[in-house]
């Protein structure tokens, strides 16, 4: 399976909305000329970029610890 950027567009315009800001997430979208409507993706509606380093820590212990550390 190939990722393409067009499928994780949403959780980073997610991400960027709730833990950088509403007008970060403005310039970014006008920078990068992107027209994706985040609230409605799949993804994000299961918790976003959280959930899903959530569950790669859960898989993931050493690399968890890696995170740690860091």
């Amino acid at each position: 399976m190939k990722i393409e950027a067009a499928d994780v567009w949403p959780l980073v315009l997610d991400f960027i909305k709730n833990y950088v800001g509403k007008a970060e997430l403005k310039a970014f979208k006008e920078h990068f000329a992107v027209e994706v409507d985040q609230s409605e993706d799949i993804l994000v509606k299961a918790g976003g970029m959280q959930a899903l380093m959530a569950a790669f820590f859960k898989q993931n212990k050493a690399a968890y610890k890696q995170f740690v550390k860091a």
